[in-house]
């Protein structure tokens, strides 16, 4: 769930859910597989790693909603295990891209109506993962 999404639950205040939303939960479900892997084939998470694998499996809201947090833990390599480095670039291209978005559609009275402006920010995350793609390791395990 996105961060927008969450904080709207948490807030109880009216839920605007749109593309972007989506795009984001894409990336914190990637987390989530990527911090799975690891743990089922016996590789153990650093702590960081732990707490936020920990944090993604909660259906705590407000445990949740911490979420925002992470992308200040993503730039300090002793947080992260070598495996989850190979990602880490990835991840943080795209969280700031879905922090971006939040921006823009925060300074709004409601969410866009136009397509296009999704349209662009799916080709930015496109075009992101397809550079990223191309660098990562056939198996990082």
């Amino acid at each position: 769930m996105s961060i927008n999404l969450i904080n709207s639950l948490v807030r109880g205040g009216e839920i605007y859910h749109t593309p972007i939303d989506d795009l984001e939960s894409f990336v914190w479900v990637l987390l989530w597989a990527i911090f799975n892997i690891l743990t089922k084939n016996g590789i153990q998470l650093t702590r960081v790693e732990q707490d936020w694998f920990d944090t993604l499996r909660s259906s705590s809201l407000r445990v949740l909603r911490t979420k925002g947090n992470f992308i200040r833990y993503l730039p300090v390599p002793k947080n992260w295990s070598s495996r989850f480095l190979t990602f880490a670039p990835l991840l943080n291209e795209w969280l700031v891209l879905a922090a971006e978005a939040r921006l823009v559609i925060g300074k709004l009275d409601s969410p866009p109506t136009d397509v296009q402006f999704y349209k662009d920010y799916y080709a930015q995350y496109l075009e992101i993962g397809v550079r990223y793609l191309e660098s990562l390791p056939e198996s990082w395990l």
